[in-house]
């Protein structure tokens, strides 16, 4: 099938981004947790901060990733691109500056109201300072990742991606055990490390837009202000942006219960995150790859090879992780053991495992499903969908089976995956009503029958 092989052709190389830029944060756990396993679950709970941040980045990511799809789909004019483009950076880049100003003025206040445990306060008050002070860097990356994916520029990305990874592990092993002269900075150095990798990332894909995908790209272009792509950018993005809002709130809420379980559910949480992360990683890829794609044929008005495509794209995902977290029930005592020489942690991590395929079933089908549904316009279904299951299938029923039934991270676990799969069947049967359709594209003309 055509449509299989060009979303192949488009995702092999977020996959092996996606996979790189996970390295970098499965390298700050593998190598901190050789130096203090508090320091692993400090940066846990600092790493669930900022995802409640970086999530407010989505509202516009999200909305210029869809948009600029669409209009390529369209054939719109380049400067309907460059506006929206330039949109885009300013207001993720001033949002990026508040919210690093925010961090770096009340990181106590935000670490007080996850109750962290004092034996984590001081690498996380480290951490939190030095990598959300620069918040903003990762605000305007996520931008330029989102066009230049839209743009088909998938094999760039990985590549400066590549080169962040390698930038980050050198300065890590330097960093956190003080070689080659440099102190011994544990978690400190670990968020300097990140820092400078994803800093000179941004760089290389901001000459990458200017040189190559928008060449002579101005500020020029917002005259008169475009108010009508900003409105279309909102539009799309408010709802997608809310749906991770509510999840990684809901997540917070979540790590907040685990603190008061116990410093160990904290770090166990924090390893299986980055583990499990690889598990669905797959998923993540074809979403993205699915999301493209049915963008660019529901420009062109084909939604009947979007359907396909989507369809495609969910059986191969699901399966595909379903073999993995099979292998991982299997083996993740294992590998727990290159992480953390702690029998509490690895003990209680193999028993989460086998409770692995709950939460894998529902998040593969979330991943493209709810992609796809985006991309084709439809945002809010997801949105209200997320909100009802995450906080009652998510984070109460986490409260209940984690503490009020005394069942600790398992009982945290089998909540989340509960909600995932409810979702899950919510997104496949929105998928197959064909009622996206319907939803259109906000701010497209496309004078084409549909073909679906």
């Amino acid at each position: 099938m055509k449509e299989g092989k060009k979303l192949f052709r488009l995702t092999w190389p977020i996959f092996i981004e996606q996979t790189l830029f996970m390295l970098i944060g499965s390298m700050d756990v593998f190598m901190l947790g050789k130096y203090s396993d508090y320091a692993v679950g400090a940066v846990g709970v600092v790493n669930q901060i900022m995802f409640m941040f970086q999530v407010m980045f989505g509202i516009i990511t999200a909305g210029t990733s869809i948009l600029c799809a669409q209009y390529i789909g369209a054939g719109r004019d380049r400067k309907d691109i460059d506006r929206l483009v330039c949109v885009s950076l300013i207001l993720n880049g001033t949002f990026g500056v508040l919210f690093s100003a925010v961090i770096l003025f009340f990181n106590r206040q935000l670490l007080g109201i996850m109750n962290v445990a004092d034996e984590m306060y001081p690498h996380a008050a480290d951490y939190m300072k030095i990598v959300g002070g620069f918040l903003f860097v990762q605000a305007v990356s996520s931008t330029l990742t989102a066009v230049l994916r839209s743009h088909g520029k998938t094999r760039e990305c990985m590549y400066a991606t590549m080169l962040m990874n390698v930038i980050n592990m050198g300065l890590n092993y330097m960093l956190i055990y003080g070689k080659f002269g440099c102190p011994a900075m544990g978690a400190e150095g670990a968020a300097i490390a990140t820092v400078i990798s994803k800093t000179v990332c941004m760089v290389l894909l901001s000459c990458l837009l200017l040189g190559k995908v928008l060449p002579g790209i101005s500020l020029r272009c917002l005259k008169p202000f475009p108010r009508d792509i900003l409105k279309s950018v909102l539009a799309f993005g408010a709802p997608a942006a809310g749906e991770q809002i509510s999840y990684n709130f809901a997540k917070t809420v979540i790590t907040i219960v685990l603190t008061n379980i116990g410093a160990v559910a904290v770090t166990t949480y924090s390893y299986l995150n980055t583990i499990t992360g690889f598990v669905y990683l797959f998923a993540v890829v074809a979403g993205q790859g699915t999301a493209i794609m049915v963008g660019w044929y529901v420009g062109e008005n084909k939604k009947k090879e979007a359907y396909r495509l989507c369809m495609l794209s969910l059986r191969t995902a699901f399966g595909v992780t379903m073999a993995i977290t099979a292998v991982l029930a299997l083996t993740g005592k294992l590998i727990l053991g290159f992480f953390t020489d702690n029998p509490q942690i690895i003990m209680l991590g193999g028993t989460i495992f086998l409770l692995e395929f709950i939460m894998e079933a529902g998040r593969s089908t979330n991943l493209v499903l709810v992609n796809a549904l985006r991309a084709a316009g439809d945002v809010k279904f997801p949105f209200y969908t997320g909100i009802v299951s995450m906080w009652l299938a998510g984070a109460l029923l986490a409260y209940l089976l984690g503490i009020r039934a005394g069942l600790g991270l398992a009982g945290v676990w089998i909540a989340l995956g509960i909600d995932e799969c409810i979702r899950a069947v919510c997104m496949y049967l929105r998928w197959k009503s064909l009622k996206w359709q319907r939803c259109g594209s906000i701010g497209i003309q496309v004078n084409k029958p549909a073909e679906a």
